[in-house]
């Protein structure tokens, strides 16, 4: 323990002898000021070489690889092939996908508009961008913890400001920022949905809102996600009770925010199923005009879901037939033979107090134009109502057209037009004659199942085959000479053949058996050479331990 003690103390001594002649180093200005310049050329990047500046094909070709890619991966989770085992959680949620999100909305004529301030908000990163030696203050702003403080707090900003308002305090509480910033953003982005949905029921405009919200839908999804939930529990919960126009809206953002063609999403998924649940809540228990008007909503919303996927949605089909048949004209004359989900006994059950009278006439100025706001006033027509059902059965037709289940969807659709047709709806003209020229072709093109074709099998017979002119010595009853001689070559090549290939296996086997017994000989042969050498060896050891033996025991004597 002592020399151990000597030793730290004789290091310690060695290293401040190192460290005063460091410190009074004999150093001239000229050297110190070249030390300095050689360690500012080790920081210096001006030497290194940067990026080189692409052209605009490999700029484009990158784009079309990276939208080749995003669509691949969208087909693989329509198609429901998921490439990990593990479970999907809430970060897993489409972060591949934004881009094709757009896309999709403006194909199926739903789109969120882009905000003028964004040009603003890329001018601000530039400047940041440029001014990095130089930071800039950001004005203060309070993060709301709560629904309520954030609408007390937007509502002392002035309408036109309200987006700037909510950008920067997106852009003071970024999560590189501060500590807790991640968490307090993912609770704003569940504030942002609840604020957009207020701003829904109150019937104003709520697209810039929307904008940013997928945007930090990117980045804090997993917060946005369980609030998601959160709002379709609660529809779920009042689903017998009337729909708000927040509902509405909340189904149509969803679309807008997730990709709706995947085979199995978090959150797509459930807002499918409770939308076809609210379905059939109407179809049975309509309350008035406005509830059957919701369903005509949602139903469109649904085909918007399946704008990429086109699955089949049996309840889209079933509510088109119940809400025709509350809504046309003497119901009790159009043929229900040919519906799919009205037969005679629920015809009798189904509510007809909401029939048209014959007088009333529509066409197709307003069959696209049916606005949440439009649902929940007194104006609401049921002309409107029915030339949108019709412009919806034209959609279901286009995105199920490759169906082999349309011959029917298209015989339960005609037999609805022909009785629409009856009472002065121009729109449903040209309609009618299409899906008819559309299910003649689709009925010739169909293929009824069939049993499998098998190749016919000869039966077996066993009647013995007799020849009148019968001759023991003759090999032949070919008239041909020629090809007599030549069958009678061929049989005896043949012949030959044979009993060459039998001689060659006789020798091949005679061979095989005298190697056998050659390679037996030299074996036995061999092994009793060793056996006699391994004797002889033994019996000389033996002698000689016996011939030790005899001296050890004379030694002992002595």
């Amino acid at each position: 323990m002592k020399i151990l003690v000597i030793i730290i103390d004789d290091l310690r001594s060695v290293q401040g002898k190192i460290s005063n002649n460091n410190a009074f180093s004999t150093k001239t200005p000229e050297q110190i000021e070249y030390d300095s310049k050689v360690r500012e050329l080790t920081y210096d990047r001006r030497d290194v070489p940067a990026d080189r500046t692409k052209t605009e094909e490999e700029i484009r070709k990158e784009y079309e690889e990276k939208m080749k890619k995003l669509e691949a991966d969208r087909l693989r989770r329509m198609e429901g092939f998921v490439e990990d085992d593990r479970e999907q959680q809430g970060d897993d949620l489409d972060d591949d996908f934004w881009g094709g999100d757009d896309s999709e909305n403006e194909e199926n004529g739903f789109s969120i508009k882009e905000s003028d301030n964004e040009g603003e908000d890329a001018e601000g990163s530039e400047d940041e961008g440029e001014g990095r030696a130089k930071p800039r203050k950001l004005q203060t702003v309070i993060m709301p913890l709560t629904f309520d403080e954030f609408l007390q707090e937007i509502s002392a900003v002035e309408s036109t400001k309200q987006i700037e308002y909510i950008k920067k305090v997106c852009n003071t509480y970024k999560p590189g920022l501060g500590q807790g910033n991640k968490e307090k953003m993912g609770n704003f982005a569940g504030i942002l949905l609840d604020y957009i949905l207020h701003l829904a029921d109150k019937f104003e405009d709520f697209e810039p809102f929307v904008k940013i919200l997928k945007k930090l839908a990117e980045t804090y999804n997993e917060s946005l996600v369980e609030k998601v939930r959160e709002h379709i529990k609660q529809i779920q919960s009042r689903i017998n009770k009337p729909l708000k126009a927040s509902d509405l809206a909340f189904f149509v953002i969803i679309a807008y925010l997730y990709s709706s063609s995947d085979h199995y999403h978090i959150v797509i998924t459930p807002c499918l199923i409770l939308m076809n649940e609210i379905l059939s809540t109407i179809i049975y228990h309509p309350r008035d005009i406005t509830t059957i008007g919701q369903g005509v909503f949602l139903v469109d919303v649904l085909l918007m879901y399946q704008r990429f996927a086109k699955r089949y949605d049996p309840e889209v089909i079933n509510f088109i037939e119940h809400a025709i048949f509350m809504i046309v004209p003497e119901p009790e004359k159009l043929d229900i033979s040919k519906l799919l989900s009205i037969s005679e006994s629920v015809a009798k059950n189904v509510n007809v107090q909401f029939s048209m009278n014959k007088s009333e006439k529509f066409d197709d100025s307003e069959a696209n134009v049916l606005s949440i706001k439009g649902l929940y006033s007194e104006d609401l027509s049921k002309p409107l109502l029915l030339a949108k059902l019709v412009s919806i059965m034209n959609k279901c037709v286009t995105l199920w057209k490759e169906k082999s289940s349309l011959i029917e969807v298209l015989e339960s659709f005609i037999s609805i037009l022909k009785h629409v047709t009856k009472y002065n709806a121009p729109l449903t003209g040209p309609l009618l004659t299409r899906f008819t020229k559309l299910h003649d072709n689709l009925v010739k093109d169909r293929k009824p199942l069939t049993l499998q074709h098998h190749r016919a099998l000869a039966i077996a017979t066993f009647a013995p085959k007799f020849e009148e002119n019968f001759n023991p010595d003759k090999k032949s009853y070919d008239i041909n000479r020629e090809r007599q001689e030549l069958n009678k070559v061929k049989h005896q090549l043949k012949k030959e053949k044979k009993s060459a290939l039998k001689d060659i296996r006789q020798e091949n086997r005679f061979l095989a058996r005298e190697q056998i017994a050659e390679k037996k000989a030299m074996y036995d042969e061999y092994h009793k050479k060793m056996a006699n050498i391994y004797n002889s060896i033994q019996s000389e050891e033996g002698a000689e331990k016996n011939q030790y033996e005899r001296e050890k025991k004379q030694r002992k004597r002595r």
